[in-house]
């Protein structure tokens, strides 16, 4: 359940899930959570799972032909992430990718330190995991059902942007040394559907 208020607010459009009908804001917030956030139905083999991924990850740490992935971050690693950044909403920093690309040569040195620092340290900022999920509704949709919404995270733009530098490098490093297989077309660069027939 969402914070408790004391005084629940109506919106404007209930939400039905039968036979009930949720007109406060506390009770819908739960109705969304619980729609768009279901719990496992088998806690085992979520935690099975969890340990094997665990393990594989573990394993390719102590991979020695990953040193690469473990230097500093580059200037034009920073640039080709920022230029790749779409320009959506923000959040409670209120910082835009449109403010983070705009920076001055100064402030992008400072920038891509305190990226490398994190790097190196293995440090996220807790706000980083944070996210406000909002539903959107689905066009043509009957307003008064929860299927008829999408969910958006809008979350920090500068944690968009280490996100994308890690990923950028994780692609490379992938296709370097062909862990991805040839196989696999989808979300590579320079790669369709075609390629698949």
């Amino acid at each position: 359940m969402i914070g408790h208020t004391t005084n629940p607010q109506q919106t404007s459009y209930p939400l039905k899930e039968p036979p009930i009908c949720f007109r406060h804001s506390e009770e819908k917030a739960d109705l969304f959570i619980n729609h768009f956030c279901p719990l496992p139905t088998n806690a085992d083999d979520q935690d099975s799972y969890e340990e094997e991924f665990v393990q594989e990850i573990t394993a390719q740490i102590n991979n020695k032909n990953i040193d690469n992935l473990s230097l500093p971050f580059s200037d034009q690693e920073l640039h080709a992430a920022l230029i790749n950044l779409k320009n959506k909403s923000t959040w409670l920093d209120r910082i835009s990718n449109t403010m983070l690309t705009n920076l001055s040569s100064i402030n992008r040195t400072t920038f891509l330190k305190t990226f490398n620092l994190l790097f190196d340290t293995g440090f996220v900022p807790v706000t980083w995991d944070q996210a406000l999920v909002v539903p959107i509704p689905k066009p043509g949709k009957p307003p008064e059902s929860v299927e008829s919404y999408r969910p958006i995270s809008l979350t920090f733009c500068i944690g968009k942007c280490m996100e994308k530098l890690l990923n950028n490098r994780l692609k490379w490093h992938l296709e370097q040394y062909g862990y991805i297989p040839i196989g696999q077309a989808g979300f590579r660069p320079g790669c369709s559907t075609i390629d698949q027939l």
